[in-house]
């Protein structure tokens, strides 16, 4: 069961990434790397809510530290998903 679930792990990324519907990135919890994607939609909620009128790469840049905060946070909480995806609804 264990290699299953390793299996459907996304690869660890180096950096941040632009993916289709949104961008993905790793956190690390624990010494555990995690895989992530915040989706579009979050990330226009979140330059919205600031007055910001920016593509998804430097939105993701702009709010890094809350972005990587709140992903930690649901993985140190138990989140289990590959990727973890955060959505609008983890920024309010």
């Amino acid at each position: 069961m264990h290699l299953i679930e390793e299996v459907r792990q996304p690869p660890i990324l180096p950096e941040p990434l632009l993916a289709g519907d949104g961008v993905c990135f790793c956190v690390t919890v624990e010494q555990h790397i995690r895989s992530c994607l915040v989706t579009s939609e979050a990330l226009r909620l979140l330059a919205q809510e600031h007055g910001f009128s920016m593509d998804a790469m430097n939105t993701y840049f702009a709010f890094e530290a809350k972005i990587s905060s709140t992903a930690r946070s649901l993985v140190f909480r138990g989140a289990t998903s590959y990727p973890l995806v955060l959505g609008p609804d983890c920024f309010h």
